[in-house]
């Protein structure tokens, strides 16, 4: 099988634009952007990832990545369906976890005609130690975005079920609903871009800022195609305005569409806007984000407080499935 020249990881805070950032390099003649395939956080671990699996696991592993990319991520994973095809292709000796996705994403990228894959799971950011060290020419594309219109995405995220016409099933609106505190997404918000620079030095990893995107498509994609080592294609600007989780998706409309900035000073309340500000101040900074000062609403602040252990709880049973490991998951966060 032909080996990619490189091979790219989207990732970064949800809710930053890595969908976004997915679509436009999937609309290059060389790339090919996968679903969200949440490999490292949910099917295996990156801390095991050169470690060789056993057969059956390999196959249900490499099932369950097929089911997921071509049926969709909140598609039945019915893996059993492709365990056949998938048996067919495990001829060799065993395979580690991280090889079998490698091998997985370029057989995938040249059945439909590209050379280049392109993966995008937000939460990649917390295997970039293995990526990095396992995959010399990975390229890792970091989204970020100011937490504060992070904050307002995931808090109106549950109305995505509408907005998209009903393409996302009852119960993730559901879950994102529950899952929605301002304490709590400050602190994922502040754990994400913790780990990611870690490894902001590394000349593999290029740091996009959202803002930046929207305000200079051209120059920034552009600058990211470079880092690939790809041409830039005037076609990569071509996306549709789709996915906020405050207007209505416009398939129709196409372009990168810079209405979604500053909506937070409307969309979120003053304590909302003092949690955010006061977790991440140094971060904020760091990342050229500018402060209000704003420190909130003693009533509204106690009542956050007062509702944190009861919403934590709840999310974390609306959770379950997705999290492999959940003592590392809460520690990672908090």
């Amino acid at each position: 099988m032909d080996v990619p020249k490189v091979f790219v990881f989207v990732c970064g805070s949800s809710r930053s634009g890595t969908t976004m950032m997915s679509r436009i390099l999937g609309n290059h003649s060389s790339v090919f952007a996968f679903q969200e395939l949440h490999f490292f956080d949910e099917l295996a671990t990156a801390e095991n990832a050169s470690k060789p699996i056993s057969k059956e696991k390999s196959i249900e592993l490499l099932s369950l990545l097929k089911s997921i990319q071509r049926e969709g991520y909140f598609g039945p994973r019915d893996w059993k369906r492709f365990a056949e095809e998938s048996e067919s292709e495990l001829k060799g000796p065993a395979l580690s976890s991280m090889e079998l996705l490698l091998g997985f994403l370029s057989k995938e990228s040249k059945l439909n005609g590209k050379s280049i894959p392109c993966e995008q799971t937000p939460q990649t950011v917390f295997a970039l130690d293995a990526l990095l060290h396992h995959i010399p020419t990975a390229r890792v594309v970091l989204m970020v975005r100011d937490p504060r219109e992070v904050l307002l995405s995931q808090k109106g995220k549950w109305k995505r079920r509408k907005l998209s016409g009903g393409d996302i099933p009852f119960w993730e609106s559901v879950r994102s609903r529950v899952n929605y505190h301002p304490e709590t997404i400050s602190r994922i918000w502040k754990s994400t871009y913790n780990e990611a620079l870690q490894h902001i030095q590394d000349n593999r990893v290029l740091c996009v800022r959202y803002e930046d995107l929207t305000e200079q498509p051209e120059l920034l994609v552009n600058r990211i195609c470079k880092h690939l080592g790809i041409d830039f294609e005037p076609s990569m600007l071509d996306v549709p305005k789709v996915g906020s989780s405050n207007a209505a998706d416009q398939s129709m409309e196409r372009g990168i569409d810079k209405g979604r900035r500053g909506k937070w000073k409307t969309g979120l309340n003053r304590s909302e806007v003092a949690i955010c500000e006061r977790a991440n101040r140094d971060l904020m900074l760091h990342f050229e984000y500018e402060l209000t000062g704003e420190r909130g609403n003693v009533m509204q602040l106690a009542l956050y407080r007062l509702l944190l252990p009861f919403q934590m709880g709840l999310a974390l049973m609306m959770n379950l499935k997705r999290l492999r490991n959940i003592r590392k998951a809460i520690k990672k966060f908090f």
